[in-house]
């Protein structure tokens, strides 16, 4: 027997967004509409649905945040919780998700991810396409992990880092909180909060406020 569909509003409007409808349809949930703050664009057809103004959500209806900022997804998911809202882990199909690994609410696990035993991750994070998270690393809330990243073993980033596209993270190293690696960096040596760095071997380029 067909599980009947459930409906899903996604919250942003973006190329992250188009990624996460994906991924929801073909866990069967309806896509109600994508939610977006801009008021310019409410009305307007936007991957197979219409955008709507958040005055347009159903009270306690089921909502998937999609869009990449760390700060503003956290800000807005404990805002979504605390009003009632559902906020469903949307894992991928073609995801691949040890038995014991834990997931927060909200988060988003994509195709070909992979999160081996013993992971722990927090609310409201990206573990984007093909993104690899080795085993007994911990990922604090918010944090976003770029497509075709590799973070090994024992690794802990903290809450809101931004680890970019295709990037690497040595076993039993730390990311401090807030911080951002750029793109294609290896990172050998633990990183401190609120730094942005990058390369091959990453070194810290600024503080950041």
């Amino acid at each position: 027997m067909k599980r009947v569909q459930e409906t899903i509003y996604v919250y942003g409007a973006g190329g992250h967004a188009k990624v996460v409808a994906a991924a929801c349809r073909l866990r069967n949930y309806w896509i109600g509409g994508f939610i977006e703050d801009n008021s310019f664009r409410t009305g307007t057809e936007f991957c197979g649905s219409r955008i709507l103004s958040r005055t347009d959500l159903p009270e306690g209806a089921t909502v998937v945040i999609a869009f990449g900022n760390c700060q503003r997804r956290c800000e807005l998911g404990n805002e979504l919780q605390r009003s009632g809202f559902s906020l469903p882990t949307i894992i991928h199909p073609a995801a691949c998700v040890a038995e014991d690994a834990v997931i927060g609410i909200g988060c988003f696990i994509g195709a070909f991810a992979n999160l081996d035993p013993g992971c722990r991750i927090g609310d409201f994070c990206i573990i984007n396409n093909s993104a690899i998270v080795c085993h007994d690393s911990e990922l604090d809330s918010g944090c976003h992990i770029c497509p075709g990243t590799a973070i090994a073993g024992g690794v802990h980033i903290g809450a809101r880092a931004w680890i970019g596209l295709g990037s690497r993270v040595i076993e039993k190293k730390t990311i401090g909180e807030g911080s951002l690696v750029g793109a294609g960096s290896v990172v050998v040596t633990s990183l401190p909060q609120r730094t942005l760095a990058y390369g091959v071997p990453a070194k810290v380029i600024k503080k950041m406020e």
